[in-house]
């Protein structure tokens, strides 16, 4: 009963199957319980951090409201920070992204921009000190049951990033500093490579939740001495 009333308090109309391109969305991930308990599991996805701060204090209120009709033991309500939008920190260094632009350009591809509807390493890695923006890998569908990746895209993929060091190394050349961002493409394959180790985890019967954040342990100290 409360859990049904706390979610009926969301914005209904913000689902990720009612909203596209830059709206945001709140997901109801889990929902799990009995008589005795129920827990609710979402994810709030906001492009602007005003709306996404918004979100998150309407959760507040809802389960404030909640504990005042059934009892302060009623709800219990934890909130975890876990991914922001990666546009104020990638805009001070957008020659990153002119750069990748000119990859695909030498290698007559053509660019599909589009936003990233949920979080991603990119952003934990720009928040941390280290500009990462998105490029595709190709995979398709992640996370869901018909995720799947073609070796043609994986190969355009690659020529992109080998195309876009070499870019770098000109520019350099030229005064501009880009050491930080060689490190950063070394360490994207090194994510890269994480991600078959999170999936063959997943298929020998592990979690890949609980084995995705230890590259993160590994990433803290590159990005202090970057």
């Amino acid at each position: 009963l409360i859990a049904g009333k706390f979610q009926a308090a969301m914005p209904a109309d913000e689902i990720p199957e009612k909203t596209a391109d830059y709206e945001g969305f709140i997901h109801l991930m889990q929902f799990d319980g009995s008589t005795e308990k129920t827990t609710l599991g979402f994810i709030i996805r906001y492009f602007d951090r005003e709306t996404f701060e918004a979100r998150k204090q309407l959760m507040v209120e809802a389960a404030d409201e909640l504990k005042e009709a059934y009892g302060e033991n009623a709800i219990s309500l934890e909130i975890e920070d876990q991914y922001f939008n990666m546009r104020e920190k990638i805009e001070p260094v957008m020659e990153i992204v002119e750069i990748i632009s000119d990859a695909f350009k030498n290698l007559d591809i053509e660019p599909n921009i589009v936003p990233v509807r949920g979080g991603t390493d990119g952003s934990q890695l720009s928040y941390m000190g280290m500009p990462t923006p998105n490029i595709f890998t190709g995979g398709e569908n992640y996370h869901g049951k018909y995720e799947y990746i073609s070796v043609d895209k994986m190969e355009n993929a690659t020529n992109v990033i080998i195309e876009a060091v070499k870019l770098f190394e000109e520019r350099e050349e030229g005064g501009i500093r880009l050491r930080e961002i060689r490190i950063g493409f070394l360490w994207s394959l090194f994510f890269a490579a994480t991600f078959i180790l999170n999936r063959s985890m997943e298929l020998s019967g592990g979690s890949w939740p609980c084995g995705s954040p230890l590259r993160y342990y590994f990433m803290i100290p590159q990005t202090d001495r970057a």
